[in-house]
């Protein structure tokens, strides 16, 4: 395994993700979600199938809502609707307006920073780093997220997008006249911040969000293709930015799975 830092004019640059990176998005989601399976617990139903039910109706409906919030609602009320069906019975309209809580929950929540994500960000600074933020989803709802945190100010450009590739990661070096191989990629994804970043030419830091109960699904089956590091938490970010020979490379990603929230 070799490191890729030859000698260069540009100035390194660090590109964030937000999402599970530097706020705790998926803990809201699994709140709700929480709320949602016990809902249909209290009804009776097995929420083992249930969740396999629901996971598989919410990846399904990524491709119309995309990653807005609003997606998680409408799962909440497919899958409720479609174990009414199989039992022969209706939809109970005290249920429906629970699952409407639980859905508003995703939509007005907005997620806490994780833990040392500010003193990432000043560390970032201090070490002689540019950094960009991307992020994947709807603006209004990841500009509440950054403006109520005071992201902004550690960011020289901030991009909401609806997908992250190879060709997107090139363009922002090229825009940041940074050269690849003085880049930095921050994410928790492996198929949409690491890969395409790996693919462009940047070096990859690997956050391995870890929450107790919850893991999204639909990043199973997503194969590193190529070598990046890892960091366990954000201050190990911040260690890998400043001695990026402390941390060996690896093309190999701990199992993840998602637990039974209930």
């Amino acid at each position: 395994m070799t490191d890729k830092f030859p000698a260069s004019s540009s100035a390194p640059l660090v590109i964030f993700d937000l999402d599970d990176t530097l706020v705790d998005t998926s803990h809201v989601y699994w709140e709700a979600r929480t709320k949602f399976l016990g809902y249909m617990n209290d009804l009776g139903f097995d929420v083992e199938e249930v969740l396999s039910r629901f996971e598989e109706i919410d990846t399904n409906l990524l491709g119309k809502y995309g990653h807005a919030p609003e997606r998680y609602l409408a799962s909440m009320r497919e899958t409720y609707g479609s174990l009414c069906k199989e039992v022969g019975g209706g939809e109970s309209p005290d249920v429906m307006e629970r699952i409407q809580h639980a859905g508003d929950w995703v939509i007005k929540t907005v997620p806490e920073l994780i833990p040392d994500a500010i003193k990432l960000l000043e560390g970032v600074k201090s070490l002689g780093f540019a950094a960009i933020l991307l992020t994947r989803g709807v603006e209004a709802v990841q500009k509440r997220k950054i403006e109520l945190h005071g992201l902004e100010k550690y960011f020289s450009k901030i991009e909401v997008v609806s997908k992250k590739d190879s060709d997107l990661f090139a363009s922002i070096m090229k825009g940041a006249k940074a050269e690849p191989s003085q880049c930095w990629v921050v994410g928790d994804s492996i198929k949409s911040d690491i890969n395409p970043a790996i693919i462009s030419g940047a070096n990859c830091i690997l956050y391995l969000y870890t929450h107790h109960s919850y893991y999204w699904r639909q990043e199973y089956g997503a194969s590193p293709v190529g070598e990046f590091r890892i960091a366990h938490n954000l201050i190990d970010v911040l260690s890998i930015l400043g001695d990026p020979s402390g941390s060996p490379l690896t093309s190999s990603v701990p199992e993840r799975s998602p637990h039974l929230p209930l």
